[in-house]
C-alpha cells in the first residue's frame, strides 16, 4: 500500500467506524441509565453484539495498544451515554481511536515476517515503524517504514547513505581541493563540509535558538552547529586533538572532537583573528550563512545534504563500536553454549541486546541526542542491524553492511559462534508460513 493508499485508508475507517458509532451511541444512554458505576457500563455494552463486532472492526487489534484503545472507546460511549460529550466531540474522539487501530494492523501485517524472524528485543534497535519486504524464500526486496514520512521514507534515507557511500571518497577530495581554493566563501564551505564529515554536528544556522526554563522561568538561548561556531567553542587540546563545545539543538550541550590536523590548522587560523564573534567569516568581513553552504553542495554533490552525514555518523559509530565488541561477544556467547541451559537462545538475546545498547549509546552521545529513540529512530541505518543478525557478526566495512550486506531476513543464533549450539527455532518455516497465509 502507497502513502497516499495509507491516508486515505486510514480516513476511509475513521468515517466508517464514526457512521457505525452513530447509532450504537443511542444504545449507550440506556446502558448509562442502567448502570451503577464505570465498570458496569463497560460489562454493558460489551454484552451487546452489536457493540463487541464494531470494537473486533474498528478498534481492536492483535498490537500491544489494543487494550488500551478499546478502553478509550468505550470511555467515550460512557460519556456520552452520561452526557459530559456531544455527539460530535464523540465521534470525532472515535475517529482518532480507528484511526490509530487502523495504522496498529498496517503496522502489524507489515512487520509479520521481521517479527517472525528477530526478536523483540533486538527489533526495539530498528525504527518502530520499519517494514521489511521480503519473497517467498525470506529473500529481502525492501526497507521502508509506514505512516512514518510522506516522502522523506525509511527507504529513501538508506538509498541516500547508500549513494553518499559511494560518492564518500570524491567527496572527500573536492572538499580537500577546496581548501586551498583563492575564493574565500568556497574555502570556508569546504572547511565547514570538513567539519561535518568528521564530527557529524548539526550544520546549524544563523538565529536559531531554544528554550530554557531558569528559576521557573522560559528563556530564550542562542543555539550554535557547524556554520555558527565562535573561537569560544574551540578548545585546541593538542596541536592533533580540538575540542569544539556548544549549545546545540533543544538546548543540549554537543561536544564533538577534530584530529584532522590540516582542518585543524584552518581553525586555529581562523579562531586567532580579532573582531569577529564567529570562525566563518571572509576578511571582508561577510559570514558564512547556511544558503551559502546549501549552494556549495549543489554545486558539487549529486543529491547529498549537509545533515547526510549526521545520519552516516551515527551508522558508522554504531557499526565501528559493534567491530570493537566482535571478539568479546563471541567469546561470551561461546562460553554461555558451553552452559547448555534450556534457555540458552534467551541469553545469548540478551548478550547481543548488551552489546547493541553499548552501540547506540555511543551513537547517540556522539550526536547529543536527548533520547537515543531520536537516533535509533531517524538516524542509524537498520540494514547495519539486518546485515549484523544474519551474518551472526559484523561486515568488513561499513560499505559492505549498508550496500552489498546479506541478502536474507535471518537471525540464527548458530552463526554467532564458532561452532553449532542447540537446535534453533525454525524461522525460515515460520517466515513462510506467514507469507503464505498459513500462520
Amino acid at each position: 500500500m502507497s502513502r497516499v493508499g495509507q491516508a486515505d485508508g486510514a480516513e476511509r475507517q475513521e468515517e466508517r467506524a464514526a457512521n457505525a458509532a452513530r447509532s450504537l451511541l443511542k444504545s449507550a444512554k440506556t446502558s448509562a441509565k442502567r448502570s451503577k458505576s464505570s465498570r458496569d457500563f463497560g460489562k454493558r455494552m460489551r454484552e451487546k453484539v452489536a457493540f463487541s463486532n464494531w470494537l473486533d472492526k474498528y478498534v481492536r487489534g492483535e498490537d500491544g495498544k489494543s487494550g488500551s484503545r478499546e478502553s478509550q472507546a468505550v470511555s467515550v460511549f460512557r460519556k456520552y451515554g452520561e452526557g459530559s460529550v456531544t455527539e460530535t466531540e464523540a465521534l470525532e474522539r472515535i475517529r482518532s481511536i480507528s484511526g490509530r487501530a487502523f495504522r496498529a494492523r498496517v503496522l502489524e501485517e507489515g512487520q509479520g515476517p521481521l517479527r517472525a524472524v528477530v526478536p523483540p528485543e533486538i527489533l526495539a534497535f530498528m525504527p518502530k515503524n520499519i517494514i521489511v519486504k521480503v519473497d517467498e524464500d525470506g529473500r529481502i526486496e525492501q526497507v521502508t517504514d509506514v505512516f512514518a514520512n510522506d516522502r522523506d521514507t525509511l527507504g529513501v534515507k538508506i538509498a541516500k547513505m547508500q549513494s553518499l557511500l559511494k560518492q564518500y571518497n570524491s567527496i572527500a577530495a573536492q572538499v580537500k581541493k577546496d581548501l586551498k581554493s583563492e575564493d574565500e566563501v568556497t574555502r570556508l564551505s569546504a572547511l565547514i563540509t570538513a567539519i561535518l564529515m568528521e564530527t557529524g554536528i548539526r550544520p546549524g544556522s544563523e538565529g536559531s535558538q531554544a528554550i530554557q526554563v531558569v528559576g521557573g522561568k522560559e528563556i530564550p538561548i542562542e543555539t550554535f552547529g557547524a556554520i555558527t561556531l565562535g573561537p569560544n567553542h574551540v578548545s585546541f587540546i593538542r596541536d592533533n586533538f580540538v575540542t569544539l563545545r556548544f549549545i546545540g539543538k533543544k538546548g543540549t550541550e554537543n561536544i564533538a572532537d577534530l584530529t584532522d590536523p590540516e582542518i585543524i590548522e584552518e581553525i586555529r587560523m581562523l579562531a586567532e583573528r580579532e573582531g569577529s564573534d564567529r570562525l566563518f567569516v571572509t576578511k571582508d568581513g561577510r559570514t558564512i550563512s547556511y544558503s551559502d553552504l546549501m549552494r556549495y553542495f549543489r554545486d558539487r554533490f549529486d543529491g547529498v545534504t549537509p545533515t547526510d552525514f549526521r545520519k552516516l555518523k551515527a551508522t558508522r559509530v554504531v557499526f565501528e563500536e559493534l567491530q570493537n565488541q566482535k571478539d568479546e561477544l563471541r567469546e561470551d556467547i561461546e562460553r554461555l553454549a558451553e552452559e547448555e541451559t534450556e534457555d540458552l537462545r534467551q541469553r545469548i538475546v540478551e548478550r547481543i541486546v548488551e552489546s547493541l545498547d553499548v552501540a547506540v549509546e555511543k551513537s547517540r552521545e556522539r550526536l547529543s541526542h536527548i533520547s537515543s529513540r531520536t537516533t535509533k529512530e531517524s538516524y542509524i541505518n537498520p540494514k547495519v542491524l539486518l546485515d549484523f543478525l544474519s551474518r551472526g557478526e559484523v561486515a568488513d566495512s561499513l560499505e559492505d553492511a549498508v550496500m552489498f550486506g546479506e541478502k536474507y531476513l535471518v537471525f540464527d543464533v548458530d552463526k554467532f559462534t564458532a561452532r553449532p549450539l542447540v537446535a534453533n527455532p525454525p524461522h525460515l518455516m515460520a517466515l513462510h508460513a506467514i507469507l503464505m497465509g498459513l500462520d
